[in-house]
């Protein structure tokens, strides 16, 4: 008889943890309203400014 491997108990723990981690970044993530494609007001480059500013948030947000 094969004895079977235990599993890797401490490399799931460690990946438990990283997720868990990962969600509690998002959580302090700040809330973005719903309609935000809904005002088709301003001309291109503030829009594309907005968008950039958007972007660089939610990356120094991911970076934490």
């Amino acid at each position: 008889m094969t004895r079977r491997k235990k599993p890797a108990a401490p490399a799931r723990i460690t990946e438990i943890q990283r997720k868990i981690d990962v969600q509690r970044r998002r959580s302090l993530r700040p809330t973005v309203p719903v309609n935000t494609h809904a005002s088709a007001s301003g001309s291109l480059i503030e829009k594309k400014r907005k968008n950039e500013k958007r972007h660089k948030a939610r990356k120094e947000w991911e970076e934490l």
